[in-house]
């Protein structure tokens, strides 16, 4: 009867790796939600509470002032419209700049001090994992050459010599923070401004892939450093919009820089790396249990599809220069 226990108990004991990755995500999260939290309040400082009745008489003022606005832009309109008739170009131009007036404009979420905290957790956590990760691929380079090294690294006790340590603590902090996003993107309706694939899909399978790794396969946190490398193009994605936020202008050189950062590091980190891993699953399926070479496979796949999207988003953007990467 004891040694029956003995063995449950056992059942439920967590290796040393699984209980740091375990630590390292509650840390985490519980630091971003608190750095989020001190951001909007930060950020939230010049709003003024209003009570009921003063709210209803300034929305009547404004109401007010938008009706007389709207008035001076159909006479405005009105009086194009009459040049136009008489044969004047300037007129045309007139009554262009005054329908515009009217025409509905694409939704977007509001940049709130809530929407900016988000962005900057986010950048500091592109900068962290991305270094971090980086580091380690450089300390084990060998591994994206080697199929069945980097399913199975080895174990190396020492944190900041690039061993197995490093990459359980990066596949840590990734959860930790994506688990925050999630939440506070749910909190704020993000969801609603973002394309279904940048948000639901890449933070769902993360999250789950990310944490079965540290439960159940310590040893696959390699692979999953190496993917993390991506967060380089993150940081460099964020570092430009931050900079508007900043007040930059976004033709300034430190926006161009960012620019030109991103592009470079796209190719290499988010499809390169990516397909290299994929390639060697392929390679190492041999080694690799059923289950954890079928979940790796749709991760992968999932991460694969999603970043070959975000590539395209991103030139996309970069060609059109579309607005929403300035705000």
């Amino acid at each position: 009867m004891q040694l029956h226990a003995a063995k449950n108990i056992n059942m439920f004991e967590l290796s040393e790796e699984t209980s740091l990755g375990l630590t390292v995500a509650t840390a985490t999260f519980v630091g971003c939600r608190a750095l989020y939290s001190a951001l909007t309040a930060f950020g939230s400082d010049g709003a003024v509470p209003v009570d009921s009745s003063s709210a209803k008489s300034k929305g009547k003022g404004e109401k007010g002032e938008k009706t007389k606005t709207n008035l001076r832009n159909r006479k405005a309109t009105d009086a194009a419209a009459t040049k136009v008739m008489e044969g004047g170009s300037a007129g045309a131009d007139a009554r262009a700049a005054g329908d515009a007036e009217f025409q509905p404009k694409k939704s977007r979420a509001p940049v709130t001090a809530a929407r900016k905290a988000i962005a900057w957790v986010c950048l500091l956590h592109a900068y962290v994992v991305g270094t971090v990760s980086s580091l380690f691929v450089y300390w084990n380079y060998h591994l994206i050459s080697d199929a069945a090294t980097m399913f199975d690294c080895p174990v190396n006790p020492q944190l900041w010599e690039g061993g197995r340590t490093l990459a359980v603590a990066a596949t840590g902090v990734s959860v930790g923070y994506m688990l925050h996003d999630l939440i506070a993107m749910l909190e704020n309706r993000l969801f609603e401004d973002a394309p279904l694939y940048s948000v639901h899909m890449h933070h769902v399978i993360c999250i789950f892939c990310f944490g079965l790794t540290i439960v159940e396969s310590p040893s696959k946190a390699c692979a999953i450093a190496v993917c993390l490398v991506c967060e380089i193009n993150t940081a460099t994605l964020h570092t430009r919009r931050s900079l508007i936020w900043l007040g930059f202008h976004p033709s300034s050189w430190p926006c161009a820089l960012s620019d030109f950062c991103t592009m470079v590091t796209m190719l290499p980190t988010r499809q390169i790396l990516h397909w290299t891993v994929s390639y060697n699953l392929y390679i190492a399926r041999a080694t690799i249990s059923t289950f954890d070479f079928w979940v790796m496979v749709v991760g992968m796949i999932g991460l694969n599809a999603i970043d070959l999207l975000l590539v395209v988003d991103i030139i996309r953007g970069r060609i059109k220069r579309n607005k929403s990467y300035d705000a």
